[in-house]
């Protein structure tokens, strides 16, 4: 009986990605998710302190349009398609945790072995998606790249200059702490969260520090006195954080805002461990801010013709004939992040 080659409803149906991947800025930040019946995303902002954000259905073919206030953008997602081989070698051989008293046939490795593929795939686009989040969220636009670093799309949501600070020199927490004596001892590094925070729309209830940034923070008389540790709240910020993992640590409060630590990473190509958030940095939020996980259609004729092209992932699993004849499956998206207004977020590098 020849092997099954699963259909993408089939693959829809049984997909369950169980692989946890460092996710907090999309789960606090963009927890709306759009779908786009078109290939092209727009968005339309009110040029105004109080933006409206609306997605909308195109209005214009190519560039940005300016009329009545409104400001259109076109964005095209730039497609995501992880792919894998179905190497026939491998359902020769024991998987890991196969039992050995009642061990698997090469057809039911074979199935493991896809589906494994898939969670493999998903948990690649997972990781884009969370450093598209971040890139987001930190620098109010991001740049999407290919493997050989050629652009292929960037998307500018206009954040204020006056929301992003950088300490340079004596006014680095590092200099000031290596400096010591008095100064250090009074030095308050809220009074730098503070001032940062008056220039953003709604103000500051969250302050998420990378681990460089924390492990400087703490050491400040200040900080020891005023971090209120004790648990008990039912924030929606602790809400947010549930079962995240060990990448995200709840530190506590100064005052009514929330010091959250996020060591949450990637894997490069070389397959080297990189954080998402820069060294020694902190962004500001509030935890109503708003962002949308938007999905354009996917350009893949199979799909469209099933249906399919609509999905926020969908699965593809064939065999190209040949000499021999070879099996290959792909998951396909296609992302881009959207802000309701770039000024809700603040960035201090300390």
């Amino acid at each position: 009986m020849p092997a099954a080659i699963f259909t993408p409803k089939e693959l829809i149906a049984a997909r369950k990605n169980k692989q946890r991947v460092s996710s907090l800025f999309r789960a606090m930040f963009f927890k709306t998710v759009v779908p786009f019946q078109t290939k092209e995303i727009y968005l339309d902002k009110v040029n105004q302190n109080i933006p409206i954000a609306a997605f909308v259905s195109p209005i214009v073919e190519g560039k940005v349009m300016r009329l009545n206030g409104y400001k259109t953008q076109k964005i095209t997602p730039a497609l995501l398609k992880p792919k894998h081989e179905v190497d026939v070698e491998n359902t020769q051989l024991r998987l890991a945790g196969e039992s050995l008293d009642t061990p698997l046939t090469p057809e039911q490795r074979r199935d493991a072995i896809i589906m494994q593929n898939f969670d493999d795939e998903e948990v690649a686009i997972n990781q884009a998606l969370e450093f598209m989040a971040v890139e987001c969220v930190m620098n109010g636009a991001y740049t999407i790249k290919d493997d050989t670093g050629a652009e292929l799309l960037q998307v500018d949501f206009e954040r204020s200059a006056n929301n992003k600070k950088v300490l340079l020199g004596a006014e680095k927490w590092s200099a000031i702490l290596l400096a010591g004596g008095a100064a250090a001892e009074a030095y308050d590094p809220f009074k730098d969260i503070e001032d940062l925070a008056d220039e953003m729309t709604n103000g500051c209830d969250v302050a998420i520090l990378d681990g460089t940034a924390w492990s400087l923070f703490r050491q400040f008389k200040t900080v020891k006195e005023k971090l209120e540790t004790r648990r008990g709240s039912t924030s929606t910020l602790e809400t947010a954080l549930k079962d995240l993992g060990k990448d995200v640590s709840y530190k506590g409060n100064i005052g009514d805002t929330s010091i959250v630590v996020y060591r949450g990473h990637y894997k490069n190509k070389a397959g080297e461990k990189v954080r998402y958030m820069p060294d020694g940095s902190i962004l500001l939020a509030h935890s109503a801010a708003e962002g949308a996980e938007c999905y354009g259609q996917i350009p893949d004729a199979k799909l469209l013709a099933e249906g399919l092209a609509n999905q926020r992932m969908a699965y593809k699993h064939w065999i190209t004939d040949g000499d021999p004849s070879v099996e290959w499956q792909q998951t396909l998206t296609a992302p881009a992040m959207a802000l309701m207004d770039a000024d809700e977020f603040a960035v201090l590098i300390v």
